[in-house]
């Protein structure tokens, strides 16, 4: 998807649990932001931004292969 595009993702995350000796496994989660970049090795996006000017901003990378999903909303 092209820098800008506003998306919906839903990717495989890890849980964590310590000092115990219960089952885990992976969880999907789910996020929307704007893309940064998109390549087959990582999806970056914005997940908060501000349009007075600041260029501080909440981002994530997330590994390629941990995409589920992802639609431009």
């Amino acid at each position: 998807m092209r820098k800008g595009t506003r998306v919906y993702v839903e990717f495989d995350d890890i849980t964590a649990d310590l000092h115990s000796d219960k089952d885990l496994d992976t969880v999907v989660a789910q996020v929307m932001g704007w893309v940064i970049s998109d390549t087959k090795k990582t999806l970056k996006i914005a997940t908060c931004q501000y349009k007075d000017g600041c260029d501080c901003r909440d981002r994530m990378s997330i590994p390629a292969g941990c995409v589920v999903k992802k639609e431009e909303v």
